[in-house]
């Protein structure tokens, strides 16, 4: 049965769909009485929620890596980012990537002037 709650609607069903070629994911939300809500999800939108959720959750599937654990020449393949603003003026990112056959997290932080000169050499 479909519920609902002060947060909002408890689907009765969930479908998840790859489109393969386009990186991104559909959702399907099924009420009880057939009503579907889909949701498509990109590829950046995607890895945002899902570094979001994992920030949430004291164990998961994905492991925390510290930067100074990446060995040199290591192959990682990043696929997605989460950027936050420290009060400082600095950043916080953690970058979703796969590492040695494992999707990890990896967080690190920028002081003000490496936001600052990061900031610079990205393109307006």
């Amino acid at each position: 049965m479909t519920a609902t709650t002060g947060l909002g609607l408890v689907p009765a069903a969930v479908e998840t769909e790859i489109q393969l070629g386009t990186n991104a994911v559909r959702l399907t939300f099924e009420a009880d009485d057939g009503t579907a809500y889909r949701f498509i999800l990109d590829q950046p939108m995607l890895m945002n929620l899902v570094s979001r959720l994992h920030a949430r959750l004291e164990r998961g599937p994905l492991t925390p890596v510290s930067l100074d654990r990446v060995r040199p020449g290591a192959s990682i393949q990043v696929h997605g980012t989460n950027v936050s603003a420290l009060p400082d003026g600095g950043l916080r990112i953690v970058l979703l990537a796969e590492m040695e056959d494992r999707v990890v997290t990896v967080p690190f932080e920028l002081d003000r002037t490496g936001a600052e000169e990061l900031k610079a050499k990205l393109p307006a």
